[in-house]
């Protein structure tokens, strides 16, 4: 059990995006986007966790330890902007409708572990915080980055947010969160 800071990405309007391209054309577009995308969290020392379909499941302060792993997930968010932003250039270029993602990061307990059965373990966090933080992606349109509350006070000063109401599913009321507005 530790705190950790999650961070879910998922690709908008993947059905529009694939329309009409072959399952090939398809897997070349979500590892052009996938493989830099990636990169991107390793080099901020997150987990790469899962991917889910045209999404994916990173986490960071697990196994480990590390110092401002709320940061460093918020400092992986803008770094798959700026990489998308690439990409998107260049899919505009040869007259492709763009990428847009969706970012929600939140930061809170979960467990961390192995998970599974004796045929196939998979180490993964798990707990209501896991939940919290794909819910925040859900409501993120595409090209927006949201944290939560606990994630924007950890990060502290050290990047500008826009705080923002949103009624997230299963949540009841509308909660606080935070647009991370632009890079450093």
């Amino acid at each position: 059990r530790r705190e950790v800071s999650i961070l879910f990405a998922d690709i908008r309007g993947f059905t529009r995006l694939s329309q009409g391209l072959a399952p090939e054309e398809i897997i070349a577009l979500l590892n052009q986007y996938f493989t830099p995308v990636i990169d991107v969290i390793i080099e901020k020392e997150g987990v790469l966790d899962k991917f889910i379909g045209d999404g994916f499941l990173a986490f960071w302060n697990a196994p480990l330890p590390q110092e401002d792993h709320a940061f460093k997930a918020c400092q992986a968010a803008l770094g798959i902007k700026k990489v998308l932003a690439g990409i998107n250039l260049e899919r505009e270029n040869k007259g492709q409708i763009p990428i847009r993602v969706g970012i929600g990061i939140h930061t809170g307990t979960a467990i961390a572990g192995n998970v599974g059965s004796s045929r196939r373990m998979e180490y993964t966090i798990i707990g209501e915080s896991v939940n919290f933080a794909e819910r925040i992606q859900e409501a993120a349109s595409g090209g927006v980055i949201l944290v939560s509350e606990r994630t924007r006070q950890l990060v502290g000063q050290k990047l500008p947010f826009i705080p923002r109401k949103l009624k997230i599913e299963d949540y009841g009321e509308e909660i606080e969160v935070y647009e991370l507005s632009q890079s450093q």
